[in-house]
């Protein structure tokens, strides 16, 4: 029998033994709050009360009736009169009258008290004797006498939910639970109870739960059914409030914390000395720098290539991380279990107002951290494991391998590191992902690989507690095997913008809501001490990183009324001035806490928050409640249309918003460079929310369809040749082709002159997941990617020359946003053209995306007549050299894009005088580029002689505004786009060649007008190259008329360069 379940009996069997059942017409428990003195293991708050009916609500699965106002007015001789109609209520309020019409709405009732209630842990049980009062010269006496103004009298405003339990035992009778919120006071009369109104808040809320028995006399049911019946619905309150694990009495507590500021003491002397004599706040203030658990750095872009997470050295393993309480678990002398919570609580105290910083005569709340003890009834025993023992060396110098033997493992004086888990079963889950302290040693310096293999062996169940450890999964060198991870991911989309809304992980059979992953470096220190900072707060991780899906960052806000009235008194007055979202009643200014500064001093962000209005046109949080001057609430960033936040929920156990600091990081993370689950396992999925990465997302997306869309035209096998390939952001399209015409093959090679070794990377994971999701099936059957550059004969390259010395071999060329590299001169051009031309097969297609030359032509020449902002947001610079877009709303990044130019003269040349620099936000700046339009008569001329003929040329405007465009995400981003971001997106075409018949002879196709292409790797016929196992030179191939598709070729997973033969 638990501890628990001995406090309950103690409790149903004072009950029982004590039943007046002659004089009691109801019985009644009840827990009221705020309760503090030593038989009391809690303090019955808003927050536990709001949590305590969902847990119940939950756990019963029993619905919740709906609210009940009631205002009661007490006499001293235990008489009262209960008001229970709203409209009656607010009569009475402001008359302290009651109308004639509405006395169906009043009760008049005595009850009375028998015996002196018992007091058990906080639980008061309570036996009353009930009696309505039905005379009707009674009930005017009544109502005489509350009108006196004389008379004090005790006034209860309420409001209360209900649950109904049918009793299983019986077949009559009912278990009532009733959760209340009390506002009280005595006076004279009711405004003089300022129990309502604005002087309201001097009074303080009550909180209370009752249960009660209803409709079942004393006799109908036994005392072991009354015990069954009530002693699972105490078991979940008394759970709950107490910390969901066991009560314990505050003496136990207190022994607790004593053993554990002790061990961590004798491990760490750098703590402060401290005496914990009391669980005070004072005294629990004082241990807060004993919370040994550091913070995690959160990863960001800058993070992810850092030179310790692609060391090879440095191999990384993450786990998932939980919508959880992060808690220590301590083990003392005995093996028994404690959690050490660290927990923010409010100090009272008169002083100035957070906002306004007025000296105001009402309280002020003030921060600080405490460890709380939350004891349960585990205790951890020996654990027997296989260990392999270290090989040594004998005397004849021989190597002895080691042997296999069993070791025994204790946890007594231990301190385990992870996170609390409340599930709506009413289960405690606690998930272990480090270990601190092992029999009373330091576990800081040693390697967490070592560490994992300690805490991943504790496995226990307890009554409802159950400890378990978490799964840590290689993710080396940036190439996670995510198959492993995202088998037990549940992810929830939105059908009307795509974006995921929840991921939920399946673990041990339990459900529950992912909040992230944490990446933890396999070897290394923990990089952690505990340091006696004047704070209390521990220091960082600096090489353990924890990440976010974008729907779970959120920033904790200050909120106050915009408008004039507000505090606005910061260097970004004028930009929240200049932002006006919605109407004055629906719009709030949004403060962070300035970094650094112990004064609390607030500063203005940069978005107001549009708070949701409620029917009664209050505002409130996504949750329903309340939102008012001062609060701190967790919101989330819209970026749809005009950024703003969107209140979450209020924050009671916070009194400061977030710094800037984490405010800024936060918003960089959410907008300029979101990092997404697709990122994480190195596809390139897409981004999100932010504008430029909102266009970057539609053209790419076009450029795709027009990919796919040519493919299926293909007749047989697809093999696809990729000219600037980048980070294979194309996969997408390749994979599409595959799904959707399953019958063909689907080969590809693809070249890039930069490092390609992150596009195989994405591929392979890529292909990973899409394997798992689809019941292993693999989509794409072969995949190559080389380093080259295409502006040198390909046929020719090192790296590139073993798979295309056979002319013809692809049916599709793709050059996406790539070609205008092509035209730094028409030498260069000559070399693209017979690059693609040779490789093409005849009536192949040669397909992709680029900026047209005219349509940026014009967009200087409509902006030089005036050098103010036109309507669509696209401006010109006052020496007409440069059109661009600003985006005022990003803190540091006025300029969203720009295009300068940087040819000389006012026309550029088709080959040569037609350079321009481009710079994109969070992409790059002053990227150079060169003009081109494949409608230009020059051009067409030069591509026909390379058998290449237009087919098709149209524009991203022309192809997302057609009737029949049927994706409705891509046209919902683009209608919710600025117009200065259309503009961007306008100036780009997709393209198709066709190829008309094979040429005469290739072997001249790389000659020029005067002369030979110069190149430096012309080679000379060599030996075969050294590959990759997995790749059969090209040469087992022999040229045939009809050429085998590419699967001959077998996959690869990166190429070594072949250096030329001398």
């Amino acid at each position: 029998m638990t501890e628990i379940d001995k406090h309950l009996d103690t409790i149903i069997d004072s009950m029982v033994d004590n039943y007046p059942k002659d004089e009691v017409d109801e019985v009644e428990f009840s827990i009221r709050g705020p309760v503090n003195n030593d038989k009391s293991p809690w303090n019955l708050g808003i927050s536990q009360f709001r949590s305590l009916l969902k847990t119940l609500k939950e756990t019963l699965k029993l619905e919740v009736y709906e609210p009940e106002m009631m205002l009661t007015i007490h006499d001293w001789a235990q008489r009262r009169v209960r008001i229970t109609d709203l409209d009656t209520i607010l009569l009475y309020c402001k008359t302290d009258t009651i109308s004639p019409d509405s006395m169906e709405h009043v009760v008049f009732e005595t009850k009375k008290r028998i015996l002196k209630p018992i007091d058990f842990y906080g639980l008061r049980l309570r036996y009353n004797s009930e009696q309505v009062i039905d005379d009707e010269d009674e009930k005017t006496k009544l109502l005489v006498m509350f009108r006196d103004k004389k008379e004090m009298k005790l006034y209860r405003f309420a409001k209360r939910y209900s649950i109904i339990k049918p009793l299983k035992s019986t077949e009559k009778g009912k278990l009532r639970l009733d959760f209340t919120v009390v506002r009280q006071s005595i006076g004279p009369d009711f405004r003089a109870a300022k129990i309502i109104g604005p002087t309201a808040t001097r009074t303080p809320e009550l909180y209370e739960v009752e249960l009660e028995l209803l409709d079942i006399s004393r006799d109908d049911i036994q005392n072991e059914d009354i015990q069954s019946e009530i002693k699972n619905v105490l078991k979940i309150i008394l759970l709950h409030l107490n910390g969901g694990i066991t009560i314990a009495t505050q003496e136990d507590k207190l022994i607790s914390v004593q053993n554990y500021v002790k061990l961590c003491k004798s491990v760490y002397n750098q703590l402060p000395a401290v005496k914990i004599t009391t669980l005070a706040q004072n005294m629990l203030r004082d241990i807060a720098p004993y919370n040994i658990s550091a913070y995690i750095s959160t990863l960001d872009r800058g993070k992810m290539i850092n030179k310790k997470m692609q060391d090879k050295t440095v191999p990384y393993v993450f786990t998932d991380k939980a919508d959880g309480v992060r808690a220590l678990m301590y083990v003392n002398n005995d093996g028994k279990c404690s959690l050490i919570v660290k927990e923010t609580i409010k100090l009272l105290k008169k002083g100035q107002d957070f906002l306004t910083k007025k000296i105001i005569n009402t309280y002020d709340k003030q921060i600080a951290s405490i460890l709380k003890v939350i004891p349960t009834d585990m205790i951890l025993g020996t654990y027997t494991k296989l260990v392999q023992e270290n090989d040594t060396v004998g005397e004849d110098g021989k190597q002895i391998k080691g042997k296999v033997g069993k070791k025994e493992y204790s946890f007594n004086n231990s301190v385990f590191d992870g996170e609390l888990l409340i599930h709506s079963n009413g289960n405690y889950y606690y998930k272990t992902f480090d270990i601190l302290i092992h029999n009373s040693e330091s576990m800081m310096d040693t390697d967490f690989k070592e560490r994992n293999k300690l805490f991943d062996i504790v496995s226990e169940t307890e009554g409802c507690f159950h400890v378990s450890p978490k799964k840590f999964i290689k993710y080396t060198n940036n190439l996670p095997k995510f198959s492993e991870f995202t088998e037990n991911l549940m992810t929830e989309v939105s059908e009307s913008t795509g974006e995921v809304t929840s991921i939920k992980i399946k673990d041990n059979g339990i459900i529950y809501d992912l909040d992230g992953l944490v990446f933890q470096p396999e070897t290394g220190p923990l990089s952690h001490y505990p340091q006696p900072q004047k704070s209390g707060f521990p220091s960082t991780w600096k090489s353990v990183y924890k990440w976010k899906p974008l729907h779970h960052l959120s920033i904790d806000l200050a909120l106050t009324y915009k408008g004039k009235s507000a505090p606005i008194t910061t260097r970004r007055e004028k930009t929240v001035n200049s932002m006006t979202i919605q109407e004055t009643a629906n719009r709030y200014a949004v403060f962070t806490a300035h970094s650094g500064n112990s004064k609390g001093d607030l500063f203005m962000s940069e978005y107001t928050c549009d708070v949701l209005l409620s029917a009664d046109s209050i505002p409130r949080s996504e949750e329903g409640e309340p939102i008012v001057k001062g609060n701190i609430v967790e919101c989330r960033l819209c970026m749809k249309g005009r950024f703003h936040w969107i209140p979450v929920r209020i924050r009671h156990d916070k009194w400061k918003p977030n710094s800037e600091k984490v405010y800024d990081s936060t918003l960089h993370s959410l907008t300029t460079e979101p990092i997404t689950m697709d990122n994480l396992s190195n596809i390139d999925g897409g981004f999100g929310g932010h504008p430029q990465l909102t266009v970057t997302k539609i053209n790419r997306n076009i450029s795709n369809e027009h990919i796919i869309k040519r493919a299926l035209l293909i007749k047989g096998d697809i093999v696809l040749f990729d000219l600037a390939c980048g980070n294979a952001k194309s996969s997408w399209a390749w994979v599409q082709i595959r799904k959707r015409q399953p019958s063909k093959d689907v080969a590809i090679l693809g070249i890039d002159a930069e490092n390609i070794s992150k596009a195989n990377i994405i591929m392979e994971a890529n292909f990973n997941l899409i394997a798992n999701k689809n019941n292993k099936e693999q989509y794409i059957d072969k995949y190559t990617f080389v380093q080259a550059d295409f502006l040198k004969p390909l046929h020719l390259e090192a790296s590139s020359y073993q798979y295309l010395t056979t002319p013809e071999r692809f049916n599709i060329i793709n050059c996406a946003f790539a070609i205008h590299y092509a035209l730094r001169s028409k030498e260069d051009f000559l070399i693209f053209l017979a690059n693609v031309s040779r490789n093409l097969k005849s009536n192949g297609v040669f397909i992709g995306s680029y900026m047209n030359k005219t349509k940026v032509l014009d967009l200087f020449r409509n902006r030089q007549e005036d050098h103010k902002q036109l309507l669509d947001g696209v401006k010109i610079s006052e020496d007409n050299t440069s059109v661009y877009a600003e985006l005022g709303m990003i803190k540091g990044s006025d300029i969203m894009w720009k295009i300068k130019k940087t040819y000389k003269g006012d026309l550029p040349g088709v080959f040569d005088n037609n350079s321009i620099a481009i710079d994109f936000m969070g992409l790059y700046k002053n990227n150079q580029e060169y003009l081109i339009d494949l409608e230009d008569p020059d051009i067409i001329s030069l591509m026909k002689q390379y058998n290449l003929e237009l087919e098709e040329h149209i524009s991203f405007h022309q192809i997302i505004n057609a009737s029949d465009y049927d994706n409705k995400y891509i046209k919902e981003l683009y209608s919710n786009t600025a117009s200065s971001e259309k503009v961007w997106m306008d100036l780009h075409y997709n393209f198709t060649f066709r190829k008309k018949g094979s040429m005469d002879s290739y072997n001249n196709l790389f000659v020029t007008d005067s002369k030979t292409v110069k190149t430096t790797q012309l080679l000379k016929p060599v030996k075969t190259p050294k590959v990759t196992k997995t790749i059969k030179p090209i040469k087992t191939i022999k040229p045939i008329k009809t050429i085998k598709p590419i699967k001959t070729i077998k996959p690869i997973k990166t190429i070594k360069p072949v250096k030329p033969t001398k």
